[in-house]
C-alpha cells in the first residue's frame, strides 16, 4: 500500500488544524435522521412525517474495502454532467481556502492511500445532457465512464432507460453506509433498487437545498427587534410562511420615485417561480410518493398543498415582494441584496457564495413552515441544479467502481463535509455562527421529490407559471389538466423499473 510523503503529510496535518474548529458542529450537523415516510391522514392528505435526529454511532465505521485496497494507479474516469452553478468535486490542485483544499487532500489520499487517480471531463452548462452522453454510451458498448455526478432530471432520463447500475447490486458500495444521506438513498428506492444516490461524495445536492437568507442590519432598522427574534421562532417550530410576511412587509420603498415598483426598488422580500413547488413541499407534501410496495404514486392533488400554494403566491403578489422571474429593472437579485434591497432573499446555499466577502452581516433561515401546526421544517431541493451520483451500467469493473465510490463518501465525511459547513458559516469578514442550528435543519429535513425529477406532468412548470400569472386560485384545474398525462408517465416509469428489475434477476 502507498505511505504519504513527509510533505504531504505536513499538508494534511496543516488541513486537519484547519478544520477542527468546525469538525465538531459538521459532525452533528451531518447526523442523518431517518428518511421521511409519507403517510396519509383522515382527509386524504399525504403528508411527509417529521424525521426524527438520532445520536451519531460513536464507533468509527469504515468501508469493507478500506484496508489493504491498492487500485495500482488506476485512473477513475467522472463525467461531470452540472449547470453552471457546479463545480468539480475531483480535483487533485492545492488551493488556499478551506473548501477547495479539503477537495484537494481527499483526492490526494486516494491516490496515495489507494493508487486511485481522477480524470473528469466537465460540462457546466445546462445545454449539455449526461443522459445522451451515457446513453451514446450505452448503445456503442463503452465503459469510458466509471461514474457521474449529474443533474436530477439525467440521472431519472437515465434510470428508466435503463442506463444506470443498480446501486443495492453494485459491490462494495453500501448504500446503508452513514456516508449516503439516507433520506435521499430511501426516498429514491424504486420497489427496492435504487438508481441514483447522495452524500459526502459530493455536496452538490446540500449545495441546492433552499433556504433564506436576510439582512440582519436591515431588519434591526425596519422591525426594530434584534434578529435573535427569528432564531428563536426557528427554534421554537413557529417560523411560518405567516411570520416571513409579517416582517416582509415593513419593507417597501420606490427609491427612484418613478412611481414603478422594480428591481431597481426596495423590498421585504424577493423570491423565485421555483419556490412554489418548494412551498408543497415546506408543506410536507410532493409530487410523487413512494407507496407501501415502494412504486411511484401521485399524491400532489390535497387540500393543504392547495392551501399553502394558494396562500404562498398571494403574499407574493403584494408590492413589498418581487419575483424574479420577470422582473424589468436591470438590477439582478445578488445585487439587489448586495445593495441592502431586500430584507429576506428565498435562495440555496449555493448561492450564499455570492455574500461570503460581503461587509453587511446576514443570516441563514430554513425555508419556513407553510402552516404553524406541522410538526417539521420540511426543506425543499432545487432540482434544476442538483446534482446527483450515478454509476452507467456498462462497466469494465463494476466492483472496483463500488469501491472507489464507497471510499470517497468514507473520506469526504471527514474532509469534505466538515469543510462545506466552514464554507457556509464564514466569510472574509463575518462569522455567522447563529446561523448553525438553521443549517442543520435545513440539512436534516431535505424532501426527494421523484415527481420533480422525473417531470410527473410538468407539474414543476405549470405550479410556477401559477405565480408567474398570478393565478392564487388556479391549482385545482390545473392539478386536473395534467392528471392524466402524469399518471401515464408513472405507470411507465414503475413499469420500466419492473422490467429492469426482472432483466437483472
Amino acid at each position: 500500500m502507498r505511505k504519504f510523503s513527509g510533505k504531504k503529510i505536513v499538508a494534511l496535518l496543516m488541513a486537519a488544524l484547519m478544520l477542527v474548529s468546525v469538525f465538531a458542529f459538521a459532525s452533528c450537523g451531518e447526523k442523518n435522521p431517518p428518511a421521511n415516510t409519507d403517510v396519509t391522514t383522515d382527509n386524504g392528505d399525504v403528508t411527509t412525517e417529521a424525521p426524527v435526529t438520532t445520536e451519531p454511532v460513536t464507533t468509527e465505521i469504515l468501508p469493507e474495502v478500506y484496508e489493504g485496497a491498492d487500485f495500482e494507479d488506476y485512473e477513475c474516469n467522472i463525467l461531470l454532467g452540472l449547470t453552471t452553478l457546479g463545480r468539480n468535486e475531483f480535483k487533485t490542485e492545492e488551493s488556499s481556502s478551506v473548501f477547495s483544499n479539503a477537495i484537494y487532500l481527499r483526492a490526494l489520499k486516494m491516490e496515495e492511500d489507494y493508487g486511485v487517480l481522477f480524470s473528469t471531463e466537465e460540462h457546466f452548462t445546462g445545454g449539455f445532457s449526461a443522459n445522451t452522453t451515457l446513453a451514446r454510451e450505452y448503445s456503442a458498448g463503452d465503459t469510458n465512464y466509471d461514474f457521474t455526478i449529474a443533474r436530477s432530471y439525467d440521472v431519472s432520463k437515465l434510470t428508466v432507460n435503463g442506463h444506470l447500475y443498480d446501486l443495492m447490486e453494485l459491490d462494495n458500495l453500501d448504500p446503508s453506509k452513514p456516508w449516503w444521506d439516507q433520506t435521499v438513498v430511501k426516498d429514491s428506492t424504486i420497489a427496492g433498487s435504487l438508481y441514483f444516490a447522495s452524500g459526502d461524495i459530493s455536496t452538490l445536492v446540500n449545495d441546492f437545498v433552499c433556504c433564506i437568507a436576510f439582512n440582519k442590519e436591515m431588519f434591526k432598522e425596519a422591525i426594530g427587534q434584534d434578529t435573535q427574534v427569528l432564531y428563536q421562532l426557528v427554534d421554537n417550530g413557529e417560523w411560518t410562511l405567516d411570520k416571513l410576511n409579517e416582517y416582509s412587509a415593513y419593507v417597501s420603498e420606490d427609491l427612484n420615485n418613478d412611481e414603478v415598483l422594480d428591481s431597481r426598488d426596495k423590498y421585504g422580500l424577493t423570491v423565485w417561480d421555483s419556490r412554489v413547488i418548494a412551498t408543497v413541499h415546506g408543506s410536507g407534501g410532493k409530487v410523487v410518493s413512494l407507496d407501501e410496495d415502494g412504486y411511484l404514486t401521485l399524491t400532489l392533488n390535497t387540500e393543504r398543498n392547495m392551501t399553502g400554494v394558494s396562500k404562498f403566491i398571494e403574499i407574493c403578489m403584494h408590492d413589498y415582494v418581487l419575483n424574479m422571474v420577470g422582473m424589468k429593472g436591470g438590477v439582478d437579485w445578488k445585487t439587489i441584496f448586495i445593495n441592502k434591497q431586500a430584507l429576506f432573499t428565498m435562495s440555496s446555499f449555493n448561492s450564499l457564495d455570492y455574500f461570503r466577502n460581503l461587509d453587511t452581516d446576514y443570516g441563514i433561515l430554513p425555508q419556513p413552515k407553510s402552516f404553524a401546526d406541522q410538526e417539521s421544517y420540511y426543506s425543499s431541493i432545487v432540482s434544476t441544479h442538483a446534482c446527483f451520483f450515478a454509476v452507467p451500467t456498462l462497466q469494465e469493473d463494476a466492483g472496483r467502481t463500488g469501491a472507489i465510490a464507497e471510499l470517497l463518501g468514507y473520506l469526504g465525511k471527514s474532509t469534505l463535509t466538515p469543510a462545506y459547513y466552514d464554507k457556509t458559516l464564514n466569510g472574509t469578514h463575518i462569522r455567522d455562527e447563529e446561523s448553525a442550528g438553521s443549517i442543520k435543519i435545513c440539512f436534516d429535513t431535505k424532501v426527494v421529490d421523484l415527481g420533480d425529477y422525473f417531470s410527473v406532468g410538468s407539474y414543476y412548470s405549470q405550479l410556477a407559471a401559477l405565480l408567474n400569472n398570478k393565478q392564487p386560485d388556479g391549482f385545482a384545474s390545473m392539478y386536473e389538466k395534467f392528471k392524466n398525462s402524469a399518471d401515464a408517465q408513472i405507470k411507465n416509469i414503475n413499469t420500466q423499473v419492473d422490467a429492469l428489475k426482472a432483466n437483472n434477476d
